[in-house]
């Protein structure tokens, strides 16, 4: 958003989010997700798009909270605008890993570790304790979160984030607890 510009606080509802403009990259999934939820879209391209914001034609440039700490820290991309404390903007979108059509043993091999680190619990421990998504995690806490529609999932990615994330979801709380009863000395 806009340095100064404050009127986001007062969002509370996606009715009230589509009387806002967003700018995103021409063929990012995100531009049509946006669409799809009726919130104006201006389309760019990536670089454009901070200083369209900074400008005033549009909005906001909605942003990761993997990615937004990264880009902000570049002030010449970053420049005239600033980090939004009280929204986020929230959908379901799963992240893969693409191997090449023909390589089905090294796209077996990835499934297979992956699942083994998820079963085990070793891939939240190790998530968790990474930098980046613990200033992610930061970065979320006590804003309000409204939920949109991703009208572009597949059938398939459907069933891994109800297969996935309610385990996810409480293996991460559960690390997150142990971590603070350690910081707490019990």
């Amino acid at each position: 958003m806009r340095q100064g510009d404050t009127r986001l606080k007062s969002v509370t509802s996606l009715e009230e989010l589509q009387q806002f403009r967003a700018v995103m990259g021409y063929d990012w999934p995100d531009t049509r997700i946006f669409k799809a939820n009726n919130i104006p879209v201006l389309e760019t391209t990536y670089r454009a798009s901070f200083r369209i914001v900074s400008e005033g034609f549009a909005d906001m440039f909605p942003r990761s909270v993997m990615e937004i700490n990264e880009e902000f820290a570049d002030e010449q991309l970053s420049q005239g605008l600033a980090i939004d404390e009280h929204l986020i903007v929230s959908y379901p979108s799963p992240i893969f890993f693409f191997v090449g059509s023909d390589n089905h043993q090294l796209a077996g091999r990835i499934a297979q570790g992956l699942l083994i680190l998820f079963e085990t619990g070793k891939f939240q421990t190790l998530l968790t304790q990474q930098k980046g998504y613990q200033q992610s995690m930061d970065l979320i806490e006590g804003r309000r979160i409204i939920d949109i529609d991703n009208p572009l999932l597949s059938e398939q990615s459907k069933l891994a984030l109800e297969r996935f994330l309610p385990e996810f979801t409480h293996s991460i709380e559960t690390a997150q607890y142990i971590e603070e009863k350690d910081q707490r000395g019990n």
